[in-house]
């Protein structure tokens, strides 16, 4: 009767861990989901970040340029 109870106990725990198991491997096939999102996710990041960047130094020069362009244009009048 006691092997039963053990058979019985061990039958219980082996059904627990394989259902732990289970869990497990749903839970890291969402996570490796997760992570191939974000780092899809990421990379548009940093395609985007690249561009916005590029236009930042654009407007930049092109702010120079047009305080040079206003000192010029000021000079000028003061000139005058």
């Amino acid at each position: 009767k006691q092997l039963n109870q053990e058979n019985e106990k061990l039958i219980q725990e082996n059904s627990n861990l394989k259902s732990d198991l289970i869990q497990f491997n749903t839970d890291r096939e969402i996570f490796e989901k997760q992570n191939q999102q974000l780092n899809e996710q990421n990379v548009c990041l940093k395609e985007q970040l690249k561009i916005s960047q590029s236009y930042s130094i654009k407007i930049l020069h092109e702010l120079k340029e047009s305080k040079q362009h206003l000192l010029k244009l000021s000079r000028k009048i003061s000139r005058k």
